[in-house]
């Protein structure tokens, strides 16, 4: 029975702060959400194929380095060195995925740093249950609650923050014009990644050093603010182009500008969905919602043609949207 009761509380130790967490990442996304299958497709990712994946061939570059090296020194150097380079790999895997084959599904920073957080959280969510069943069969419940509290409220953002930057790499590679950038700036994200894993991993793995563990605090929560305003920065950025690439629309008679406007802000979206849900019903409300996320896509499918020409792949999904935008105009 107290088995039982230990296995409950790890598994919502890991999971119920793990969903906050995706909630409030995913509504981040303000203005062009990204397709919910997706985006449990990643989570999953992280928190399935990618621990098993890193398990695997942890324990087997274990295998020779405990051979080789001392006991302090094998923990060292697997929690800093092996450990950052498998995981952040196996966690990477969905992101080049989704870059390269669901091109439609990526259109910049903001959907790099969502995906990239999701991983990491589905990533976290798995590993953080196994690590509390762990301490409980060693130190028994006291010592599974602080991990816990630990893993879970104080470094429950570090994978999240750790994958982020292999998205950050590959948002900035979606929309540069330099064929350099486009090839390096995904690699420097992946390291990133690792250089930020391996960093925490260091410091908290270093025995009797509560200040270093302290450092490594302090290095994770700036890490999380510096990722708060590359949020602020990607929903700016995307406001714009919508803001830009929309104005066509609304000369060309396709698009009313009270829809562009709505369009590039959210709370315009919020106060026009109250209006049109006291006036006209739910229905309407919904095929409005709609309409706002297909105009956002449309901007950013237009801006990546602008960019990168035929090669994007966008002109057929660009006279696609515009269809779904004359269709949905039809329905408010």
């Amino acid at each position: 029975m107290e088995e039982l009761v230990a296995l409950t509380a790890a598994c919502l130790g890991g999971i119920v702060p793990t969903f906050v967490f995706v909630f409030i990442a995913y509504a981040m996304d303000r203005y062009e959400r990204e397709p919910l299958w997706l985006a449990s497709m990643v989570f999953l990712w992280g928190a399935i194929p990618a621990i098993i994946i890193s398990l695997i061939i942890e324990l087997g570059v274990d295998i020779p380095l405990s051979a080789a090296l001392e006991e302090g020194a094998l923990d060292l150097v697997s929690g800093a060195v092996v450990a950052p380079i498998v995981e952040e790999i196996a966690k990477a895997i969905p992101l080049f995925a989704i870059f390269f084959l669901f091109r439609k599904e990526f259109d910049g920073l903001m959907d790099g740093l969502l995906y990239g957080s999701l991983v990491g959280f589905g990533f976290s969510m798995t590993e953080n249950i196994l690590y509390f069943l762990g301490a409980y069969s060693e130190g028994g419940f006291g010592d599974m609650v602080t991990l816990i509290f630990l893993r879970s409220f104080i470094f429950g953002l570090n994978h999240a923050l750790f994958t982020s930057a292999i998205g950050v790499g590959l948002g900035f590679a979606r929309y540069s014009r330099n064929g350099l950038v486009r090839t390096v700036a995904p690699i420097i994200g992946l390291g990133g990644a690792i250089f930020l894993h391996a960093g925490h991993n260091f410091f908290v793995s270093v025995p009797n050093e509560s200040l270093l563990c302290f450092v490594s605090l302090l290095a994770d929560y700036t890490g999380i603010i510096f990722w708060l305003i590359l949020v602020f920065f990607a929903l700016r950025q995307e406001r714009q182009w919508i803001t830009e690439e929309l104005r066509g629309e609304v000369e060309s008679g396709l698009l009313p500008a009270e829809h562009a406007k709505a369009a590039a802000s959210y709370s315009d979206r919020m106060r026009d969905r109250a209006r049109i849900t006291r006036e006209r019903g739910s229905k309407q409300s919904r095929a409005l919602e709609k309409l706002h996320f297909i105009a956002s896509d449309l901007a950013f499918k237009k801006r990546q043609l602008a960019i990168h020409g035929e090669e994007s792949g966008n002109t057929a999904e660009v006279i696609r949207l515009r269809g779904e935008v004359a269709r949905l105009l039809t329905e408010i």
